[in-house]
C-alpha cells in the first residue's frame, strides 16, 4: 500500500472502551520542531502541548553468551507550541511559567491549588488545559 497525499494527521479513536482518543499531527515548524515528525497532540487550544518520543537503542552481548541482546530506550520530550513558536519544556517543567509568563499568577496558583508535579505528563496536561481555558469564549 502507498501513501500518495501526504498524510498530516493520524487519530487513533478507543471506540470499545470508551477511552481516549490519540492523535498525532506532523506539519509544526518552530524553534526545535522538524516539519515531517509526527508529535503527539497532548492539548489544542490557544497553546498546543505536543510530545515526542525518541527511541535509541544499543546491543549488548551479556558475559558467558553468544547472543546478542537489544535494548531500547525511550526518551519523550514535551513542546508548547504559540504565537511566538515552539518551546521545549524542560526535564522537570522548570521553564513552564516563563513559556506560560502571561497567565504566571493563574497558573502558579493552580500548580499550588492542586500540588502538580511539573515532571509528571498529566501533570503538564493539566496544567496546558487550565491555561487554554482561561482564554475559553475569548
Amino acid at each position: 500500500m502507498e501513501v500518495i497525499v501526504p498524510v498530516r494527521k493520524i487519530e487513533f479513536v478507543d471506540s470499545v472502551n470508551g477511552g481516549y482518543d490519540v492523535v498525532f499531527q506532523n506539519g509544526f515548524s518552530g524553534n526545535s520542531l522538524k516539519e515531517k515528525i509526527y508529535y503527539q497532540v497532548l492539548d489544542s487550544g490557544k497553546i498546543t502541548l505536543l510530545k515526542q518520543i525518541s527511541v535509541t537503542y544499543r546491543d549488548f552481548t551479556p558475559y558467558g553468551t553468544a547472543v546478542i541482546t537489544r535494548q531500547f530506550d525511550q526518551r519523550p520530550a514535551w513542546f508548547i507550541l504559540n504565537e511566538s513558536g515552539a518551546n521545549k519544556i524542560g526535564k522537570n517543567g522548570e521553564n513552564i511559567l516563563e513559556i506560560l509568563a502571561d497567565k504566571k499568577n493563574e497558573i502558579n496558583t493552580y500548580i499550588s491549588t492542586h500540588s502538580l508535579r511539573l515532571k509528571y505528563e498529566a501533570d503538564l496536561v493539566s496544567i496546558i488545559r487550565y491555561y487554554n481555558s482561561l482564554f475559553a469564549g475569548k
